[in-house]
């Protein structure tokens, strides 16, 4: 689970605080009769996030209970404990963005890209130095990696906290979208997921 200070570190920089600006701005102009012009920064933060767990739970083009009750538990990791006490605006424009994914999926992706850019930046790493660290074992592979960025890899393909290397299995659909992700969030030659990816089997 991220916490709010990781959220505020991932939303930090100034590229990423203007996509997530214009793509809250296209998202609540778009969605006309549905109460999302009241959904702050840190709730549409936490909102694109949640899209790569969407995009998993959608590989085989329906989201079973399961997945459903896995996608709100996210949701509620994230929001600021009020989904027993009244509506909560994470959860609800989760629900929307299910049903409305294939349209909001490419953009989405692409703000989450950015903040993985940042971090680099922040870090002095480069797209070529994450990739020359396959050589290293998985604990150096830990330490060399910014902390922000396991974190934020195991959030948004785990359901749940566990350790980062630990094997698991999932289906064929999931297999194949989290590889998809990966490429499209310009991570799959990261050292760091490539070992991740190696975690999952398929049954």
């Amino acid at each position: 689970m991220l916490t709010e200070s990781e959220l505020l570190i991932l939303s930090a920089d100034e590229k990423v605080q203007n996509a997530v600006a214009a793509l809250r701005q296209d998202f609540q102009q778009k969605q006309v009769g549905n109460d999302f012009e009241t959904i702050i920064d840190e709730d549409f933060i936490a909102l694109i996030l949640l899209a790569p767990a969407v995009g998993v739970a959608l590989a085989n083009k329906e989201i079973t209970l399961f997945e459903e009750l896995m996608l709100n538990r996210k949701a509620r990791q994230l929001s600021r404990d009020y989904y027993f006490i009244k509506q909560d605006p994470i959860v609800d424009a989760m629900k929307y963005l299910v049903i409305h994914f294939e349209a909001w999926e490419r953009k989405f992706y692409e703000v989450i890209s950015l903040m993985i850019k940042a971090v680099l930046v922040q870090h002095q790493q480069t797209k070529e130095s994450m990739k020359a660290q396959q050589i290293l074992e998985n604990e150096e592979l830990i330490l060399a990696t910014p902390p922000i960025l396991i974190r934020l890899i195991a959030f948004l393909f785990l359901d749940h906290e566990e350790d980062f290397f630990e094997a698991r299995n999932v289906l064929i659909y999931d297999y194949k979208k989290i590889l998809e992700i990966g490429q499209r969030l310009g991570i799959d030659e990261f050292a760091i997921f490539q070992r991740f990816y190696d975690t999952f089997s398929v049954t």
